[in-house]
């Protein structure tokens, strides 16, 4: 029996499943280009107050909407801040809803489908229906109500966005769950003694950690994504907190003064939205692989 426990997740050839997953992910240059571009924003964000050439918040009307320059490289907003700076803060701002959405999503998608899938239908069937109604909602509509409901700030428009995303954790962890109820590894460690919570954290989330870290990765593009829109419209990040979204804002609102002050934003929200579904695209690629191996 306990060998039988122990061939329930066996190591792939050609190596350890760490090194040879690397190898995997590493073929796929796109995917691979991506992530170093995703850890080089998250360190930018992580040291962005000794990173920034000028004080992000200082006014200075004199150089308001200036293009690139020696002084200022991505220009000036119209209250004349560096656009550049504030760039470089706003990536803490982005990377931030990022973690509050998708860790929202994650707890709460995993907890309820873990609880799904291996409580039969009686907790099946009224949960399912939940999340089959909470995917059917506009994700713009419900972010709306949360923050009428809580006022508007980062915090509380991301909390919207993490209940959107949820139903897609709780399918995916749903299904491992019940799909595990038969496999021969779990009877074994039930005739063991062990208790069904122990079985889902320690056995069966392990083995659907590879979707749900693709799924993870998905989920935090479309973070971004809504992020800069709530933010645009006045609803996410409160000013002067810088945020990418709010500087297109910003820009937009004086696009006949000067164009160029939307663009590095613009840029900088599409990029890092390309590089998180490039990233997906590259874990779907390890988990295929690990698949077709076992």
């Amino acid at each position: 029996m306990a060998t039988l426990i122990q061939n329930s997740d066996p190591k792939e050839p050609g190596g350890s499943r760490p090194a040879s997953a690397l190898r995997r992910f590493s073929s796929n240059k796109a995917a691979f280009i991506s992530m170093v571009f995703l850890l080089l924003v998250l360190s930018v964000a992580l040291m962005g107050t000794w990173l920034t050439p000028s004080d992000p918040y200082g006014v200075d009307t004199a150089v308001r909407l200036q293009g690139p320059s020696w002084a200022h490289w991505l220009g000036t907003d119209a209250l004349g801040r560096d656009t550049l700076s504030r760039l470089i803060i706003g990536s803490r701002t982005s990377l931030t809803a990022v973690a509050i959405a998708v860790g929202i999503a994650l707890v709460l998608g995993v907890a309820l489908g873990l609880i799904a899938g291996g409580g039969g239908r009686f907790l099946d069937a009224p949960l399912s229906r939940f999340m089959d109604g909470l995917l059917s909602l506009p994700p713009l509509v419900l972010a709306l109500a949360v923050i009428g409901a809580l006022g508007p700030g980062l915090t509380n428009a991301m909390i919207a966005v993490g209940l959107v995303s949820s139903p897609r954790f709780f399918r995916l962890a749903r299904a491992a769950s019940a799909s595990a109820r038969k496999e021969l590894y779990v009877e074994a460690l039930t005739a063991l003694g062990c208790s069904r919570s122990r079985i889902l954290l320690k056995h069966v989330v392990p083995n659907a950690s590879g979707p749900l870290l693709v799924e993870s990765s998905v989920a935090a593009g479309h973070a971004v994504m809504a992020e800069a829109g709530l933010s645009f419209l006045g609803l996410g990040a409160r000013p002067p907190i810088p945020s990418w979204g709010g500087m297109v804002q910003g820009g937009f609102a004086y696009i006949y003064d000067s164009s160029f002050a939307l663009i590095p934003p613009a840029v900088a929200i599409v990029v890092t939205v390309l590089a998180f579904m490039y990233v997906a695209d590259g874990l779907r690629d390890v988990v295929a692989g690990r698949r077709s191996q076992r």
